[in-house]
Parts: C-alpha cells; sequence; structure tokens
C-alpha cells in the first residue's frame, strides 16, 4: 500500500469516526479526499455507497443506529423516524411484521431506495411534530398514532396509544385534533375509530394472539365485540378480552400466565361473576388460537349463536381443543 493510500485511508477513517460512520461528497471533499478516491474506496470494498453521495464503512453490516442515522441524513433536515420503527423504539410496541426501517418528511428525496428503508411524504412537518432524542429525530408518538392509521387496526393503535400516555408521550387533545382537522389524511378513518374506542376506555388489542382472533371475528363477519374494555359487563374491576354485550357473551383469549393454579382460580371466581349477572363465557387457550383459529372461530360461531347450544358444542370440543366454557 502505497503513502497516498494510505493517508487518504486515515482520512477517510476520520472522516467514519467523527461522523458516526457516514459521511458525504461535502464532507469527504473539505478534508481534501476527492471522489476518485472514494470511488477507489467502494469498488475495493472499503467503503459502501448506500445512496448517492452518502458513505459508510464497507464489508461489515450496519446496525440499526447508522441505519437510521443514514436515513434521516438521507431524508433531509426536516426527516424524522416514523411509523412502525417509530412506534418500537418510543413505545416498545413490537408485534409488527415489518422489520423495515420508516421516515417521513415533507419533500421526496432523490438518492436511490435502499429495501430496508421506506421514506413517506407529508405536506407539512413543524417542530411540535418531531421528538429529538440524541442524534436522531423522531414522528413524536401524537403524529406517529395518527400516521399508524394507513397500517394498522385501530385496536392495534389504542394499545400503542395507552402505552405511549403511561410513558408521557401522548397528547390525545391534539390527536382528536389530527383526527378532525385531516379529514382526507391516508389512515384518518381508521385514527377516527382508535379515537373513539379510546373514549370508551378500550385498552386495544395485547398481544399478538389477540390481534390474530379478532381479525378472523372480522373475516367471519362476526358482530363487533367491544375489546378490553374495563367495566364494560357491569364488574368495574374486569376487563375482558372480547364482549359481544347484547349476547351476553364474553370470550377471553387466555396464554400461558393463565395456566397456574393460582391463575385458574382467579379466571374461575370471573367467570361466576360474570354468570351472575346473565354473562357466558368462552376460553381460548392461544395456542389454538395461533394453531387451530378455523375451529376456535367455529367453537366461537356456535357459542354465538345459541346460549345452550353453542356452550354444550363448545364443552364437548373443549375435550380435545383445549377450551373451557362457564
Amino acid at each position: 500500500m502505497d503513502h497516498d493510500t494510505r493517508s487518504m485511508g486515515a482520512r477517510i477513517a476520520r472522516l467514519l469516526g467523527d461522523h458516526g460512520n457516514i459521511f458525504d461528497n461535502h464532507l469527504a471533499q473539505a478534508a481534501g479526499v476527492g471522489r476518485s478516491t472514494l470511488s477507489r474506496f467502494v469498488s475495493s470494498g472499503q467503503l459502501d455507497r448506500p445512496f448517492q453521495g452518502l458513505y459508510v464503512p464497507g464489508s461489515i453490516e450496519l446496525d440499526e443506529a447508522t441505519l437510521l442515522r443514514l436515513g434521516l441524513r438521507v431524508g433531509g433536515d426536516r426527516c424524522a423516524i416514523a411509523s412502525v420503527t417509530s412506534a418500537r423504539l418510543q413505545a416498545g410496541w413490537d408485534r409488527s411484521r415489518d422489520t423495515r426501517l420508516h421516515f417521513i418528511a415533507p419533500t421526496r428525496h432523490n438518492r436511490g431506495a435502499r429495501p430496508d428503508m421506506v421514506f413517506h411524504q407529508t405536506a407539512a412537518l413543524s417542530d411540535r411534530d418531531v421528538r429529538p432524542v440524541g442524534d436522531l429525530r423522531f414522528l413524536t408518538m401524537t403524529r406517529t398514532c395518527h400516521h399508524l392509521g394507513r397500517v394498522l387496526t385501530p385496536h392495534e393503535i389504542v394499545y400503542i396509544m395507552r402505552s405511549s400516555a403511561r410513558l408521557g408521550l401522548l397528547d390525545i387533545e391534539h390527536f382528536a385534533f389530527l383526527v378532525r382537522d385531516h379529514p382526507r389524511a391516508p389512515g384518518n378513518g381508521t385514527a377516527r375509530w382508535a379515537l373513539h374506542f379510546w373514549e370508551e376506555g378500550s385498552a386495544g388489542t395485547r398481544g399478538a394472539s389477540e390481534d390474530l382472533f379478532l381479525a378472523g371475528v372480522r373475516r367471519a363477519r362476526f358482530p363487533e365485540p367491544v375489546v378490553n374494555t374495563r367495566g364494560c359487563t357491569g364488574l368495574p374491576d374486569v376487563e375482558p378480552d372480547f364482549a359481544w354485550l347484547r349476547l351476553g357473551k364474553v370470550v377471553e383469549v387466555d396464554g400461558p400466565d393463565h395456566d397456574s393454579p393460582e391463575a385458574r382460580a382467579r379466571d374461575h371466581e370471573i367467570d361466576e361473576r360474570h354468570r351472575a349477572v346473565g354473562i357466558e363465557t368462552l376460553r381460548l387457550p392461544s395456542l389454538a388460537v395461533w394453531r387451530e383459529l378455523p375451529r376456535a372461530l367455529h367453537l366461537v360461531a356456535a357459542f354465538l349463536a345459541d346460549g345452550s347450544g353453542g356452550s354444550s358444542l363448545a364443552r364437548r370440543s373443549s375435550r380435545s381443543a383445549g377450551v373451557s366454557t362457564s
């Protein structure tokens, strides 16, 4: 390796170290590194050029923090981390199958594309819409929840809203303003339903098995249930998973935490209290929802259709499907 190559390599290493493993043509030029040198280092694999005019270390897998900074650089000064990425990193929501990194900006960038990044465009992005965290910029969780109307269900959004509120990251009055003020925005109808369920007291769907079950209920065109709303059945300290109040029915999707003797005793006590006020309960193990959703929905259909008949069918089937009724 000649002296000139070693000198340029040292300058490039300093550029990467000083700028979080990302630099552009302007920074390179200021450091005395010309474009021909950059092209040579890209060709040799020592640098990678993921977007036009931007350089990162070559031959290594970039960590998420570097990719986030890269996306923000590509999107421009007003760009922010958005959508499911924002919900995951700010509110801990990890149920999306979309592993791409999402960004939003007032203008569309023209530096090319990567399959692991998505850039959304918005008409405006004010300082109120952006939350700085270190050297990253996030869409606020209030705007994020409204933006999520494009890709999530209302009850998934409500769950994220509740999590954000507990962290002090949600301004519900501003969320309501966004719903009212952007009637034609993509996903606003879904956000409007999320606001409605929030105002009714719903906690949203609490896990992936509940998401799957509710999607199946809607595909089967069952009546819409009340979801995780404390006190909806008249018991102020009870929050049933899915309640059909006019039918006097509750369906619980029980995860492994319901398997202990103590949990079973608590569940039985709640079921008996519901029975005392005229409400029947069907309990489905979450594993049955994952493995045998069509059969689980068949049991639910019978349970909803006929009080004694549905309950009897479910009891007969419970021996093999792990389903219990009360």
